[in-house]
């Protein structure tokens, strides 16, 4: 019998299984919610929704030193999502997910000569909607957690060497850009009537 209390124990299993069952790939305990996982993808770090961080092993290591520490600190940030916001993206996610489903349902009952689900496309672009939106203030988050740790220019750096210099389309969409993130922290130091770590 393991001493590691029962929640500890519950939430390695889960990550675990997640890691296997999304990227089938094995994983490896670093301590403090830290897993490695092996995998060819572009996916360099992730929180889990257990309060894990994971690794990719590969991609981690190709990535400069500064870069490793800014991933590290932005995805730990993720886990600070605390149970009122983490309820709030875990439930969009899922009213995107259902509504997603639903609009996919309606679209195939149209096609064979059935009968449209009203407002599946409304309901499906406004859960899509509100689901970016919170990713968003997620992004931002963790990289106000992150830019608290490694500093501006870093930030910024970092943000170049993961982008490959130009970020996508979708990138742009859900991620903050680097100065963004700085305009906030800014505002929020203002708010709070402190001097900025840099």
């Amino acid at each position: 019998m393991s001493d590691r209390p029962l929640a500890v124990r519950l939430r390695d299993r889960l990550t675990r299984a997640y890691v296997d069952a999304y990227y089938a790939s094995e994983s490896e305990a670093l301590g403090d919610g830290l897993y490695w996982f092996e995998s060819d993808g572009d996916t360099v770090g992730q929180a889990t929704p257990f309060g894990t961080v994971i690794l990719n092993r590969r991609a981690f290591a190709r990535l400069s030193p500064a870069t490793r520490e800014y991933v590290l600190a932005h995805e730990r940030g993720h886990g600070g999502r605390g149970l009122l916001f983490g309820g709030c993206y875990w439930g969009t996610f899922a009213a995107w997910s259902l509504a997603g489903a639903l609009f996919v349902y309606s679209g195939l009952g149209t096609l064979v000569g059935g009968s449209a689900v009203p407002l599946a496309a409304p309901g499906f672009l406004l859960a899509t909607l509100a689901f970016l939106a919170v990713w968003w203030l997620d992004e931002l988050r963790a990289d106000l957690a992150a830019l608290g740790t490694v500093g501006e220019e870093r930030l910024r750096t970092a943000h170049r060497e993961l982008r490959g210099g130009r970020p996508t389309a979708l990138a742009r969409l859900v991620y903050p850009a680097p100065a963004t993130t700085a305009r906030v922290r800014r505002l929020l130091v203002r708010l709070r009537g402190r001097k900025p770590r840099v």
